[in-house]
C-alpha cells in the first residue's frame, strides 16, 4: 500500500482534466518513478511508473499493470481489476500498452469514460508545467513529472 499523503501526491489544487477519445489511443511518455493522475469514470488513481506500473486508488491501494498489454477494468476477465467498489469502471473499461521506449498508451473503451489531466500528452520538466503548487512522486535525483495527484 502507498500512503499518497507522505509521498505529497495529496494537493489541494486541482489540474483540469481531459476526456479521452472514445477507441482512440492517447500515448504519453514516461520516466522512471514518475506517475499520472487518471480518472476512471469518477473515481481518481495514479498511474505510477517503475520496473511495473502500479494503478493506486485514493486510500494508497495498488494493482499491478502488467504489460505490455493490460486491461484495467471492475470485471474478473481483465488482468487488471479494481476494487468492486469503483461500481462506475466498467466491466471493460481502459487498455494500458507498454513499451520498452518507456512510452504508455491509453486506450478508453468504457462508456463513462477515462480522463488525464489537460497537457500530460506528452511529460515535461517540473519548470514547465502548466499549473502550480505540484507534487512530485520522490525520484532519485530528477525533477520532472508526467501529471500530480491532486
Amino acid at each position: 500500500m502507498f500512503d499518497l499523503e507522505a509521498l505529497g501526491l495529496v494537493t489541494t489544487h486541482v489540474p483540469e482534466i481531459e476526456r479521452l477519445p472514445k477507441g482512440e489511443p492517447v500515448r504519453i511518455r514516461f520516466k522512471p518513478q514518475q506517475s499520472v493522475r487518471i480518472r476512471l469514470a469518477k473515481h481518481d488513481f495514479v498511474l505510477v511508473s517503475g520496473t511495473q506500473f502500479l494503478l493506486v486508488d485514493e486510500p494508497g491501494e495498488d494493482v499491478r499493470v502488467n504489460g505490455p498489454r493490460c486491461a484495467i477494468s471492475r470485471g474478473a476477465s481483465c488482468n487488471a481489476m479494481v476494487d468492486s467498489r469503483y461500481r462506475a469502471v466498467s466491466h471493460k473499461h481502459l487498455i494500458v500498452e507498454t513499451n520498452d521506449e518507456n512510452w504508455v498508451q491509453f486506450t478508453d473503451i468504457s462508456s463513462l469514460g477515462t480522463a488525464l489531466p489537460v497537457g500530460v500528452r506528452e511529460c515535461l520538466p517540473i519548470t514547465q508545467m502548466p499549473w502550480k503548487n505540484i507534487s512530485v512522486l520522490p525520484s532519485r535525483g530528477t525533477r520532472s513529472l508526467c501529471a500530480i495527484w491532486a
